[in-house]
């Protein structure tokens, strides 16, 4: 799995509590599609092993924030797909990482948030 450069589960509903470890082992990982899995949250940790990490689908769970620190950790991101989740928002921390990117690098963002802070 070291050399796995995309990694989709889209669709299955996922009850693995520690998805980080099995993420962790996929160093070269480029692309991970976890839409409609069930997710309850992204543990900040979750994609720290995963330094290449360009694309990240997290869409249709059950997300109520998400941590900018996972953002500040991935480096090379370019896509970031948070729609239809339960985000009652953006803080400005989250806010502030995805405006820390170079304007090249970060390509999309897919948000549907009820409320974004003025922060």
């Amino acid at each position: 799995m070291r050399s796995l450069s995309e990694f989709y589960v889209s669709g299955n509903y996922l009850d693995i509590p520690n998805i980080e470890l099995i993420l962790s082992r996929m160093p070269n990982l480029e692309k991970v599609g976890l839409d409609q899995t069930g997710l309850p949250s992204v543990p900040t940790g979750m994609f720290y092993n995963n330094p290449r990490l360009r694309e990240v689908n997290v869409s249709g769970n059950y997300l109520v924030n998400f941590d900018e620190s996972i953002v500040y950790s991935l480096k090379n991101l370019a896509v970031l797909d948070l729609s239809h989740n339960y985000l009652m928002g953006m803080d400005a921390g989250l806010k502030d990482a995805l405006l820390s990117y170079k304007s090249d690098q970060l390509k999309m963002v897919y948000l549907q948030v009820i409320r974004i802070s003025r922060r």
